[in-house]
């Protein structure tokens, strides 16, 4: 694959699924977990410019499956070094105290994940992997025409057990027996939403009644976006169908007392035409807007009252506005997907007993988000688009790889939530004292 910033997608995107697998055969693609984690620490770094607290370093390292501080400051900190995108800073005794980034934008973040996969010499296996998986992204293939390709590109002695790795973790799907077909099909569920003719294809073969179902699902969500799941009479087998073709997208906010709660979203919201944006930067505008809905309609109670969110349009604009918002305590417990993310930091305030104010770190995610509100979609002002609804003015405002396989079998265990281990974290983060 020629394509660096392909590359770096798809290798992040890659790293994503991968990580909800716990095999020994991962050990194939160790240069892909590496890149790929690389990319998502820096889409985490980027807009921070300096960050001094070092045990929101290890948190992201954590988040990313890398759990030993030695790999982390050892070999993958200074790997990023290497590439020019982050500096480090140590005292007399070799310890970290600071590290600045120098990462200008997404495409950037792209790139160096390639160099950094080309970098460490990545096997035959994951270079044929890779190949399966973008030829299978564009459209499925029948076997002889898959191997063929694969062949071409110089791979024929690892074709089989290459394949083989991308079904045992459902990176590529097999189909067999499909009809007027005499060769097994395969496709990845990873790009679906960039493959709108399987789609439709998938759509003709559905009896009318679960057409309806879906224009039904969809007219909603696209009129409004962010829409609770709570609110949706669906079983889940069929909402985990529409996913992993790509008709929706979904997003989980959670809160540190456990309470939580499923967004969804269509494609529409970026416009006719797609996104240019990586998938990690996709998530985080989709995070924010899922966030704030969640402050509109179920925020933590403070002494049995909910102080609701009024306006998200006017909550967003003002976070961008004034690079912060707050103080208020649901801050402090509702908008971890957010701090966790690098997205926003919140901050104890100074002035007022157990209430926080969030500053804002990646400003053009939270301007998305507030043209997806104020617009119905992702465009800017000047578009030549047909005028659409805003989403400020229908009434109420209402890690997609990781929601995709979750029911899928063989997925490592993350073990049960815990207040006190959550509160840990988030005063680690906030560099709270005990």
């Amino acid at each position: 694959m020629k394509d660096q910033i392909k590359k770096g997608s798809f290798l992040i995107e890659k790293q994503k699924h991968l990580q909800e697998f716990n095999s020994p055969k991962l050990r194939y693609y160790k240069t892909t977990m590496f890149a790929g984690q690389a990319g998502r620490m820096l889409g985490k770094l980027r807009s921070h410019e300096v960050i001094t607290n070092i045990d929101k370093i290890l948190q992201f390292g954590a988040d990313l499956g890398i759990y030993d501080d030695n790999i982390l400051f050892d070999i993958f900190l200074p790997e990023l070094e290497k590439s020019g995108s982050i500096d480090i800073y140590k005292d007399s005794s070799g310890n970290i105290t600071k590290i600045e980034e120098n990462i200008s934008s997404e495409n950037d973040i792209l790139k160096i994940v390639s160099e950094i996969y080309e970098r460490r010499n990545p096997t035959f296996e994951e270079e044929a992997s890779l190949e399966i998986l973008d030829y299978c992204a564009k459209l499925p293939r029948v076997r002889p025409e898959l191997e063929g390709h694969i062949t071409s590109e110089g791979f024929e002695k690892v074709f089989e057990i290459s394949l083989e790795l991308a079904k045992n973790f459902q990176i590529i799907k097999e189909y067999e027996n499909v009809p007027g077909i005499s060769d097994n099909v395969y496709h990845t569920p990873l790009y679906s939403r960039e493959n709108v003719i399987s789609i439709s294809n998938i759509l003709k073969k559905l009896p009318e009644e679960e057409k309806n179902n879906i224009e039904t699902l969809l007219s909603t969500t696209k009129s409004t976006e962010a829409n609770p799941l709570s609110k949706i009479n669906i079983e889940q087998n069929r909402l985990n169908c529409y996913n992993k073709v790509g008709l929706i997208d979904i997003t989980n906010v959670k809160t540190i007392s456990g309470r939580s709660e499923s967004y969804l979203f269509t494609p529409a919201i970026w416009g006719p035409l797609g996104s240019s944006l990586t998938k990690d930067e996709q998530d985080h505008v989709r995070a924010l807007l899922s966030c704030v809905r969640f402050g509109q309609m179920c925020p933590t109670e403070v002494n049995n009252v909910k102080y609701h969110i009024r306006s998200p349009e006017l909550y967003i604009s003002a976070l961008i506005r004034k690079g912060r918002v707050g103080p208020s305590t649901p801050i402090g417990s509702d908008y971890i997907i957010l701090e966790r993310e690098g997205i926003v930091e919140i901050e104890k305030s100074h002035f007022k007993s157990n209430q926080f104010n969030m500053r804002l770190i990646k400003e053009d995610v939270a301007e998305r988000a507030r043209r997806i509100i104020s617009r119905g979609r992702d465009i800017s002002i000047d578009s030549d688009e047909e005028e659409i609804r805003p989403l400020a003015q229908v009434g109420t405002f209402r890690n997609p790889a990781q929601n995709r396989i979750r029911d899928l079998p063989k997925l490592k265990k993350t073990g049960s939530r815990s207040d006190v281990l959550e509160r840990e974290m988030m005063r680690l983060f906030r560099r709270e004292k005990d």
